[in-house]
């Protein structure tokens, strides 16, 4: 496991030192609306209370990195638990924003350590905070963890080979898990891409759909938490490997999935809100999307889709056939931001209250940074 020394840049002292001098008016950040046929949404801008995060990414220019320092609180402490790695993120791409709570929603575990962890960053206090666990012999977070935009709420896909994985639900205000809340309608690999469709979507409801891409069957499954109903897509070829992917963009109102083993590590799919589904156009030579090949999420701004990979930065345009851009100059991703490639233990998070991303990284258990990258 590689080990690296953090430094804070000067761009990050200055940003935390504008803490103090950035105040907004504290309102929720609305969801945009849409037509079925996605696209054409309609947004508003959105204010936050001054906070660490929030000045900090008020100071930053577009298309530039930097570090939050000193780490918030207790960063180290929560996340660096486990035995083998150090840490409980191995083996993750993405954590959600809770727009109802104001924090990253983490759940993830070290290998074989018997109890997936839920930890929460929490913007208002800017530290981390141990939740609660569940019993869960071998599962890590992958990219099973999702948020209801609407009402807080907390879903997990378990991990499960076969026609027994269940979607976990942890209601806002709650420490613990409701874990059969439903069972996945089809066979199904161990770690698979998920993401929750915020707007417009056939089959889905007022509150959009817990979205699977389940790289066995090549399909989409799509769940209703209104009226607990599911619908099936046929999506892309079976690969019957895992660790794939999969993100939303509430700007375009389309999902992106892909990635992982069985020769798919450089193709990707889009989904659109009348269950269209297309082929884009490869990833780069020098890029992968999964579990430890390439992490993945959406840039709040433009709507694009960001991929870490091999230690450096890719902008996916899903307009069209789609359109690769790797970025260079500021917009390369420091040292000490996590390679996912490196087989190194991250997450990445959209945060659309802020028009960024976070990225978590831990090497061990003792070394761990948060980085906030301002795409646009």
């Amino acid at each position: 496991m590689k080990r690296r020394d953090f430094v804070l840049s000067s761009a990050a002292s200055a940003g935390m030192l504008l803490s103090s001098a950035v105040r907004a008016q504290s309102r929720p950040c609305p969801l945009p609306t849409f037509g079925v046929e996605g696209g054409g949404a309609t947004t508003s801008s959105c204010s936050t209370s001054s906070s660490a995060l929030s000045a900090l990414v008020a100071s930053m220019a577009p298309g530039t990195w930097t570090q939050m320092s000193p780490n918030p609180a207790n960063l180290v402490s929560t996340l660096g638990v486990g035995s083998v790695e150090g840490n409980m993120i191995p083996y993750c791409n993405a954590s959600p924003w809770n727009p109802v709570s104001k924090c990253i929603e983490v759940v993830g575990q070290d290998h074989n350590w018997g109890t997936l962890r839920h930890v929460r960053y929490d913007e208002a206090t800017n530290a981390f905070s141990y939740v609660g666990g569940q019993s869960e012999s071998i599962s890590h977070g992958y990219d099973h963890t999702d948020v209801n935009p609407f009402t807080g709420d907390l879903y997990y896909k378990s991990y499960a080979y076969g026609t027994t994985g269940k979607i976990w639900r942890k209601t806002a205000g709650s420490t613990s898990w409701n874990t059969s809340l439903t069972t996945v309608p089809e066979f199904q690999q161990v770690a698979l891409g998920t993401c929750w469709w915020k707007g417009a979507l056939t089959g889905g409801g007022a509150q959009g759909a817990l979205l699977i891409y389940n790289t066995q069957t090549g399909n989409i499954v799509g769940y209703n938490p209104i009226n607990g109903s599911w619908f099936t897509q046929s999506a892309a070829p079976a690969s019957g490997s895992y660790h794939a992917v999969m993100a939303y963009s509430a700007v375009k109102n389309v999902a992106v999935f892909g990635g992982g083993g069985g020769g798919h590590g450089r193709r990707v799919w889009k989904l659109t809100a009348n269950r269209t589904v297309t082929e884009l156009a490869n990833a780069p030579g020098n890029c992968q999307l999964g579990i430890y090949q390439g992490g993945l999420c959406c840039d709040p701004v433009t709507g694009d889709f960001l991929v870490l990979s091999g230690g450096r930065l890719f902008v996916l345009n899903p307009d069209g056939g789609g359109t690769w851009t790797q970025q260079a100059g500021t917009r390369t991703p420091p040292e000490a931001v996590n390679d996912p490639a490196a087989v190194e233990s991250m997450v990445m998070c959209e945060l659309p209250d802020h028009g960024a991303i976070a990225v978590i990284s831990m090497n061990g258990p003792s070394n761990g940074n948060m980085h906030i990258y301002k795409h646009a």
